[in-house]
């Protein structure tokens, strides 16, 4: 691929079968997942819990392999790069775990966003404290700095992984169930975050672009461009469906088994 199509689309999943992580490496967990995510997409896929859509958002962002399949990354075929081509390229993918985890408790919440600045540039943490401050500032949790993640209510967790995801000023943004256990102000935020993000310039001059996972899409129809569902593990694309009405509706009650009329 070449010209403009190639700088849009930033990453290609083509007729590719998605399989569990670690212990579950050879257990299909979605099939025939053809999918493109282009420049300013907001894309939110949905399935019932235990879908897929870990998995999914994982290999989609290079973190695991596809068991089967095409995955092109930054337009390049992910199976053919080296570990210094690979981890070049995830550095343009910033990525949020479900629940906020992988949080590391026994440093504070400025070390763990410095980790991956510190590590990738060579620096101490000193020199990385102007961007630590850039991200902490960004998602409203700078007093919080010098604290624990131990010594901060768990609602927040998922805040301090989003600041150390953006620490590396992405192009593209991964964000696993991240309304999962959310009191409602923290909901709230969130949603209008993210809002902000897609249309808002906030890394570098650049709008983000941005995958999310939900296992309800309810609070995503008002906001998010393009939407998919994992259904009895095939991907089923929606498509460019704002407010989610007509046909993209139907295809959405249909597979996800939640009646999204009701909303």
């Amino acid at each position: 691929m070449s010209g403009p199509e190639a700088v849009q689309e930033l990453i290609r999943l083509q007729d590719v079968t998605v399989t569990g992580s670690e212990l579950q490496h050879n257990m299909v967990r979605v099939q025939q997942v053809n999918w493109s995510i282009r420049r300013g997409d907001y894309w939110v896929v949905t399935g019932a819990p235990g879908s897929g859509k870990s998995d999914l958002l994982s290999t989609a962002a290079g973190l695991q392999k596809p068991g089967k399949g095409t995955h092109l990354i930054f337009g390049k075929p992910i199976q053919q790069l080296n570990e210094e081509e690979l981890i070049r390229e995830r550095m343009k993918i910033g990525y949020v775990f479900q629940g906020g985890g992988r949080l590391f408790n026994q440093l504070s919440v400025q070390e763990n966003i410095g980790l991956p600045i510190c590590y990738h540039q060579d620096c101490p943490l000193s020199e990385a404290q102007e961007k630590i401050h850039t991200v902490l500032n960004l998602v409203e949790i700078t007093s919080l700095a010098r604290r624990r993640p131990s010594e901060i209510t768990r609602n927040l967790h998922p805040r301090i992984s989003l600041a150390r995801a953006l620490a590396l000023q992405p192009e593209v943004l991964f964000i696993d169930n991240p309304l999962l256990g959310t009191d409602p102000n923290e909901t709230a935020w969130w949603l209008k975050f993210l809002e902000k993000a897609s249309t808002t310039p906030l890394i570098e001059g650049r709008k983000l672009t941005l995958v999310i996972a939900a296992d309800d899409l309810r609070p995503w129809r008002s906001q998010g461009k393009q939407f998919a569902v994992i259904h009895e593990e095939n991907w089923v694309e929606i498509g460019d469906a704002r407010g989610l009405g007509g046909k993209s509706l139907e295809l959405l009650n249909r597979f996800s088994g939640v009646n999204y009329n009701q909303a």
